[in-house]
C-alpha cells in the first residue's frame, strides 16, 4: 500500500505555507479528513495499522484518540482491532476524558492520531489516560511527520518528539518533511505569512 499515493490522490498532500499544531512551519501539509472522509479507504488504512500492532503482539483493550483530528482514524482502528474506542478533547487547554468515558485500572490503551508531528496531543491523550488509572500500550497514526521514529520505519528520532521512547508507535508512512521554528522559517523571511489548515485552526 503506497501512501504517498493515497494522499496525492485524494488532495491531501497539500503545498504552501503552513503553521502545524506544533507551532512549527512547513512547506508541507498532511490533511488527513481529505482520505479519511472515504470509509472504505480509512478502513483499508485502519486494517494494515491493526496488522502491523497485531504482528508486534500488543495486546489492546482500547483505543483512544485526541479529538478532533484523531477520530476518524482511532474509531476505524478499533473497529479494526475488535476493541472498544474512546476519545479525549480540550477543555480549557486542557486534554479531557469526559462524556461518561471511564477506564479500568490497568486498561491496555493504544493513542491513535491521524498524524503524528511531535507528537504532543498524544502525549496529552496518554497522560489523561494513565491519570484515570489506565496502561498505555503504545501510540498509533495514519501518518509520521518525520519527528518520531516509528515500528519498522526509517527515520531517526528528533529531539522534538515528544513521546515516550519505552513505548512503541506504529505508522504506515514517514512524511519527513523540513519544518521550522518561526524565527527560522524561510518562507516567513521571504515575506510569506502562515496559513493553519489543521483541526486548532479551522
Amino acid at each position: 500500500m503506497n501512501i504517498k499515493e493515497i494522499y496525492e490522490k485524494y488532495g491531501a498532500l497539500l503545498k504552501g505555507h503552513f503553521l502545524l499544531s506544533s507551532g512549527k512551519h512547513s512547506e508541507y501539509y498532511l490533511q488527513s479528513a481529505k482520505v479519511l472522509e472515504y470509509p472504505e479507504v480509512a478502513e483499508k488504512l485502519a486494517n494494515e495499522l491493526a496488522k502491523q500492532i497485531k504482528e508486534a503482539g500488543i495486546k489492546v483493550d482500547t483505543v483512544c484518540s485526541p479529538a478532533i483530528g484523531g477520530l476518524l482514524a482511532g474509531y476505524e482502528l478499533a473497529r479494526a482491532l475488535g476493541t472498544r474506542f474512546i476519545f479525549t478533547e480540550r477543555v480549557k487547554g486542557e486534554m479531557t476524558l469526559r462524556r461518561g468515558f471511564e477506564v479500568k485500572p490497568d486498561e491496555k490503551v493504544l493513542i491513535c492520531e491521524d498524524i503524528i508531528t511531535t507528537g504532543g496531543s498524544a502525549l496529552e491523550a496518554a497522560r489523561e489516560i494513565e491519570k484515570r488509572g489506565g496502561n498505555i500500550v503504545g501510540f498509533a497514526a495514519i501518518a509520521n511527520r518525520g519527528i518520531c521514529n516509528r515500528v519498522n520505519g526509517n527515520i531517526n528520532r528528533k529531539p522534538e518528539c515528544k513521546l515516550p521512547k519505552n513505548k512503541p508507535f506504529f505508522a504506515l508512512e514517514d512524511f519527513d518533511f523540513e519544518v521550522y521554528d518561526e524565527e527560522n522559517c524561510p518562507m516567513c523571511k521571504a515575506g510569506s505569512k502562515p496559513i493553519k489548515p489543521g483541526s486548532r485552526g479551522n
